[in-house]
């Protein structure tokens, strides 16, 4: 039998809200057409009490869709109000935000003013919980004082209270002080005897962290004497947790140890508890009563870890893990922190817990009342405010449109630049590689006609210079006499010795054998012997793994059509040659002290001319400095990014 009593005192409530729902919808068949909107409000309630929530959305939804049909400002915004506060304690603040400030657009009559201030506390609760807690903070304000206009200081009152909670969460104590005063007043004027207890316990929290001590033990002991006359065990638990940490602060461990097991004894939820355990175990390790401290921080963090409830456990651990090392167990304050830092990396997040009891007073008491059916014929004035509503509300949706058209007609816009400034940018590039183009046949015709002047040169030297020798000893060897035949030989040695020298003039052999620096080293070494000037060549960072064949043909020719014009024109007696390779650049600089040239005219020549085609051809730059008189200068670079091995 008492089984069967306990199984219907269960069942209770859910056949309760089965029967509301019945009656409900029955009443919806019979209803005239301009309840409909109110009663699917009811009827979405009904079902978030049984916790089908999905159901509840779309009777609030049906109920918002009627209340437009029918011009019904007032039920259109309290069911979107109604499906806010839905997506609020399901966590979906983005849609809970978007829901309310709509149901907010509804209620802006006058007579809708009551309706405005709920449904703005509701936003105001939503901006708390996503971190926005300055615009929570302007929402929660007007919400007041729309209480305030109408006189309703219970409601206004709470409002302050959250408006203090939420400037002690932003560490603004002073402010929230006079809010929490303001709460204490508008309760004490409506008789709310439960919210002036709670009003003078967040004043004494606020001017204990001013550390206005002598203030806060005032407040907490007048709140506490208002929590033991209305029997409110949860704030005589937040009292006495004050008091102790209070105590704590002035280093009074034993009453702080004591205000902490009444704290204990008080508390009705496991974060309380953990709270009252943790402040018993740090006064007693503050007292010097360590092993006591040890049993109870294992209690906390054997409850904690039950729980699931990671920020204790890190908080017990860090706080004993300081307590350990201060009494000399070394090992054990390194096993704690060693199990500190492992679950600080470990855990990814986790959810700060609300500081003020306020914030967590629900507004439903509003929605719970029954709505009066007799609905009140609308007079001339509420039906002009209707209109006025729909018309702002045109003129809101066409500025919506106006400003879509501009932001289309700014994309196609900015698609067309785009795309023409893609053509021009393409026509620019391709003229670009086209005089590129024309550059390399330039150059390359260039160096074709530099090539058949030197074939041209050579030509007259090999019948000149060598023809001339040759056929010189030819008459001395054919002659008899020994005198004419010696002279001959030595006729033919030079002769031979010109042929090497013209040889290596139109390749060296050293370098395709042994490489660029034992050909210039061979070309100065032979330079030097022709001219009486003091040559000094510098090689730096030189690496012909990473030059290219063309690239060390091209350095050759260059150095040798240079030393070729000292030995032709320079009469210098001191010349420099260096040679330097870096990263992405070859540096090469010619200087010597002779008799210089007009510039105007070396420009011209067919040597010079060819030598700085050849540099273009690789990318280089060629920058030639002389004045007659004062000797003559060259420094070349070549870019390497392009002419290394590949």
């Amino acid at each position: 039998m008492n089984r069967v009593v306990y199984f219907f005192i269960c069942c209770l409530p859910s056949l309760l809200i089965g029967q509301e729902l019945d009656s409900l919808k029955h009443l919806l068949q019979s209803a005239p057409q301009k309840q409909h909107a109110f009663l699917h409000g009811e009827i979405g309630y009904a079902y978030e009490k049984t916790g089908q929530l999905d159901l509840a959305h779309q009777w609030y939804r049906k109920g918002a869709l009627i209340g437009g049909e029918q011009e019904q400002a007032d039920f259109q915004g309290r069911n979107l109000r109604y499906r806010g506060m839905l997506f609020s304690q399901q966590a979906e603040y983005d849609s809970a935000a978007l829901f309310l400030q709509q149901a907010i657009g509804f209620f802006m009559p006058d007579s809708l003013s009551f309706d405005r201030a709920k449904a703005m506390v509701d936003l105001g609760n939503v901006y708390y919980h996503t971190g926005k807690l300055e615009r929570a903070a302007e929402i929660y304000m007007e919400s007041a004082k729309l209480y305030d206009d109408m006189n309703m200081g219970l409601q206004a009152g709470v409002v302050y209270g959250n408006l203090g909670a939420l400037h002690m969460e932003l560490n603004n104590f002073e402010r929230a002080i006079e809010f929490h005063e303001l709460n204490y007043k508008r309760s004490k004027e409506v008789g709310a005897l439960r919210h002036l207890g709670r009003a003078y316990y967040n004043i004494g929290s606020c001017s204990d962290a001013l550390e206005d001590f002598d203030k806060a033990i005032a407040y907490y002991d007048s709140a506490l004497v208002m929590a033991e006359d209305q029997h409110d065990t949860a704030l005589m638990g937040y009292c006495y947790m004050g008091k102790s940490s209070l105590a704590g602060k002035l280093k009074q461990y034993p009453d702080a140890i004591k205000f902490a097991r009444k704290a204990l004894s008080y508390a009705s939820q496991l974060p309380d508890s953990l709270n009252s355990i943790n402040r018993m175990a740090r006064f007693m390790a503050f007292n010097g009563d360590y092993a006591e401290a040890r049993k109870y921080f294992q209690l906390s963090q054997d409850l904690a870890n039950e729980h699931g409830m990671s920020t204790y456990v890190l908080e017990v651990l860090d706080f004993w893990q300081l307590s350990a090392a201060e009494a000399g167990a070394y090992k054990e304050a390194y096993k704690y922190l060693d199990q500190f830092r492992y679950m600080s990396d470990s855990i990814l997040s986790s959810d700060l817990e609300s500081k003020v009891y306020e914030l967590e007073i629900k507004y439903e008491s509003a929605r719970k009342e029954q709505e009066n059916l007799r609905l009140r014929a609308e007079n001339s004035e509420q039906q002009l405010e209707i209109d006025q509503t729909k018309s702002r509300i045109r003129i809101r949706t066409l500025g919506l449109l106006l400003v879509i058209v501009l932001l289309i007609l700014a994309i196609v816009a900015f698609l067309y630049y785009r795309k023409t400034s893609l053509q021009q940018r393409r026509i620019v590039e391709q003229e670009a590689e086209r005089l590129r183009q024309g550059q390399r046949i330039l150059t390359a015709e260039a160096m074709v006609e530099g090539q058949e002047a030197e074939r041209t040169r050579l030509s007259q030297e090999l019948h000149d210079g060598l023809g001339g020798l040759l056929a010189t000893a030819r008459n001395l060897l054919e002659a008899e006499a020994p005198a004419n035949q010696s002279q001959g030989l030595e006729l033919l040695k030079e002769a031979s010795n010109e042929l090497r020298r013209m040889a290596y003039a139109l390749m060296p052999g050293s370098l395709a054998r042994f490489g660029l620096q034992s050909a210039l080293n061979d070309l100065i070494t032979s330079t030097q012997e022709t001219t009486p000037a003091e040559i000094e060549f510098q090689l730096f960072g030189i690496d012909e793994q990473q030059l290219s064949e063309e690239v060390q043909k091209a350095i050759f020719r260059v150095i040798q059509e240079l030393l070729h014009n000292l030995q032709k024109h320079a009469e210098a007696k001191e010349v420099f040659v260096q040679l330097i390779q870096k990263e992405s650049q070859l540096d090469i600089s010619y200087e010597d002290d002779g008799k210089g040239i007009d510039l105007a005219k070396v420009k011209k020549g067919v040597g010079m001319n060819s030598m700085q085609r050849r540099i273009a051809y690789l990318g280089g730059h060629m920058e030639l400095q002389s004045k007659p008189g004062e000797g003559f200068s060259v420094y070349i670079q070549i870019p390497l990014s392009d002419q290394t091995k590949g």
